[in-house]
């Protein structure tokens, strides 16, 4: 299996030369990023592109599992990590709150076999927005993409402002959400990935809604660096970002299984053996864009939402300084919007 899974990794890396431009030829000025890897058992596409050999001369070095975004964009805004994997909304926020960051690749959308699902328990009454008012709903941290969702969802559903605020967030680990659900310590559970999988699987609960419904197939989500770090090491961030973008591109062509056999060697080879369970669990994953370029609308459909919960006081943000396509290869294929 080994040598299967380096032969297909060699035969890739071949096939992409032709199709993506050569990344700049001077060398990086850092070479060591520090991250830390993913809590919600889904494919990193930093990790992926060092599995297929795309990143070297680079290094992933992993402090830990981020256990939300916002969190993740606090450690990197202050120098304690490279890079983070964040909700646009969340990116907004903590640059709003003054953190210098920037974004460089998308790295999440939703389509429809890859949405984060809003379950109930299959007898509970709860059918619609309104039936809401009053009850909990469990979600992973707050100021981020469930969080967004439930407000959007509520919004549509015809809630007014104080209506909307008699709905209770309860911020509870993503792996003990659906228990809170199935013992009734909450009324709507956000489930994904592998979580949802599982949920699914052991029935007796039932969808009320989810993120492709409301937003349909865009990028929700970024990688971002400091603002400091992008100024000082463009070299870096040039072949990052390619090795990033083609590791998405990567993942589309390919099937399911062979990218599961790739991360699962690349799992248990970087003392990740824990996290291989979860694979089994995994559906596939997407990014609205090639090789992972932003839309100026990835996050400006976000910005009445930051700026309703940053209140009357809340600074503007000028959306088009929060990203850049400098670095990407793909950038000149993708249309702006």
């Amino acid at each position: 299996m080994k040598s299967v899974i380096r032969r297909i990794a060699a035969l890739s890396v071949l096939g992409w030369v032709a199709l993506v431009p050569p990344s700049s030829a001077a060398a990086p000025e850092q070479t060591v990023l520090r991250y830390q890897a993913s809590s919600v058992g889904q494919i990193a596409y930093a990790e992926l592109a060092d599995a297929l050999g795309y990143l070297a001369p680079l290094k992933l070095e992993r402090v830990g599992v981020q256990a939300g975004g916002p969190g993740g964009l606090q450690l990197t805004a202050t120098g304690q990590t490279e890079f983070a994997q964040s909700f646009n909304g969340s990116i907004i926020n903590a640059v709003a709150a003054g953190a210098r960051l920037k974004a460089v690749a998308a790295y999440m959308s939703t389509s429809k076999e890859n949405a984060v699902g809003a379950w109930v328990l299959e007898n509970s009454q709860v059918r619609g927005a309104r039936d809401l008012i009053g009850k909990k709903v469990g979600v992973n941290t707050l100021g981020a993409l469930w969080d967004a969702s439930v407000e959007e969802y509520l919004k549509r559903g015809g809630l007014n402002e104080q209506e909307r605020k008699q709905v209770t967030l309860i911020v509870l680990p993503a792996a003990n959400i659906e228990q809170a659900l199935r013992q009734g310590q909450i009324d709507l559970a956000l489930l994904s990935a592998g979580f949802q999988v599982q949920a699914e699987q052991r029935g007796g609960i039932r969808k009320l809604f989810d993120d492709h419904q409301l937003y349909g197939d865009v990028n929700l989500a970024s990688i971002v660096f400091s603002a400091d770090y992008v100024e000082k090491n463009p070299e870096t961030l040039r072949h990052f970002v390619g090795a990033v973008g083609k590791a998405i591109e990567w993942l589309r062509a390919h099937p399911r299984d062979e990218a599961v056999a790739v991360y699962k060697q690349y799992l248990e080879t970087h003392g990740q053996g824990s996290a291989v369970n979860g694979l089994q669990y995994w559906q596939g994953q997407s990014v609205a864009t090639q090789g992972g370029v932003i839309l100026n609308e990835d996050f400006a459909r976000w910005e009445a939402w930051q700026q309703a919960r940053a209140g009357a006081r809340a600074k503007p943000v000028d959306i088009k300084a929060i990203y850049t396509n400098a670095f990407n290869p793909y950038a000149g294929k993708v249309a702006q919007k």
